[in-house]
């Protein structure tokens, strides 16, 4: 294996590949990096325009860690021989974005679902997460026993389907860190400060995320919306009225939220919720 990219996805899929005794030949980065912990004996390129070509010319399999927008650049510009597996870690493009590739160059994807930061341990206990695999079906043998060899579950997507896909992730990921951001700046409005704010939450938002665990969103929601009670919502929505882009979330949210619960609400509560969520 060849990493192309020291970036987040790049250095995450390094480290796993150490501690499952993959054989990683080396990563390559284009501008000045240092080198991560827990990558020790691994062959660390930085700062150089190209790859080294003993490093792609010795590889099997070649992973573009690099930003979605430069995956056709870096393809067109590889210089490896046929035969040798290349692919990239776009969760929102498929193997048309290697086109580029030389003659004989076997296209993939390898898109892990999780979300990784620079350095940071889990303050959780963290299930595997779930690779989204496409491309020839040379690709998808390497992928399906690197995820086997890595502790993974994989996925194989259709390239139609792969911005619906991100798109979810992005959901489901992003945007809860940009949601709990929003949570922490109104609970600001409450009194708290600094770091206190997110200390108050964060019990109530790992206690949500264990009752999602089975998947039943309509049982595992509380609050006014599901119980009916416009009077709430209408003094969450005055408290919050001068941070816009809360209250727009709030109302954006509790629509969904009240969708998820509204057949077993009366219906003169659900109306009544309805358009408090309105304003």
């Amino acid at each position: 294996m060849a990493i192309l990219g020291g970036g987040r996805a790049g250095t995450a899929l390094a480290r796993e590949f150490v501690a499952s005794d993959v054989e990683l030949l080396g990563v390559w980065n284009r501008s000045p990096r240092p080198r991560p912990d827990g990558l020790d004996g691994v062959r660390w390129n930085t700062g150089t325009p190209s790859p080294p070509p003993a490093l792609l010319a010795a590889a099997d399999v070649v992973f573009l860690a690099v930003l979605d927008s430069a995956i056709e650049e870096a393809a067109t510009g590889l210089r490896v021989s046929a035969g040798t597996i290349v692919m990239h870690l776009s969760g929102s493009r498929g193997t048309e974005a290697l086109a580029g590739l030389p003659d004989g160059v076997i296209a993939g994807c390898y898109h892990p679902l999780q979300s990784f930061t620079p350095g940071a341990v889990p303050a959780l206990p963290v299930p595997p997460y779930c690779l989204a695999i496409e491309g020839a079906p040379e690709a998808l043998d390497a992928a399906r026993a690197l995820a086997q060899a890595t502790g993974h579950p994989a996925v194989t997507l259709d390239a139609g389907g792969k911005a619906a896909y991100h798109a979810a992730a992005v959901l489901a990921s992003n945007c809860l860190v940009a949601l709990e951001a929003a949570a922490t700046r109104v609970m600001g409005l409450a009194g708290p400060e600094g770091p206190d704010r997110w200390q108050l939450l964060w019990p109530l938002v790992v206690g949500t995320l264990a009752n999602l665990s089975d998947g039943d969103f309509s049982g595992a929601i509380t609050g006014p919306v599901p119980r009916g009670d416009a009077a709430t919502v209408e003094r969450n929505l005055a408290a919050i009225a001068d941070d816009e882009g809360a209250a727009a979330l709030y109302r954006a949210l509790g629509r969904a939220a009240l969708e998820l619960v509204r057949d077993r609400l009366d219906p003169e509560r659900a109306e009544a919720v309805e358009k408090s969520l309105r304003g």
